[in-house]
């Protein structure tokens, strides 16, 4: 599902950047250009 609504957008970039933990299954970041798809608390 993607994310449209600004406010959620920029909570879950914020939780991306801090690598924040009560976060983790909520959301998961993937790359157009590679179709990866990651768990964002991988380093």
């Amino acid at each position: 599902m993607k994310i449209t609504k600004p406010s959620l957008i920029k909570k879950y970039y914020q939780a991306l950047i801090d690598r924040e933990p009560s976060f983790v299954g909520t959301f998961y970041v993937g790359v157009k250009t590679t179709s990866v798809v990651c768990s964002f608390v991988l380093r």
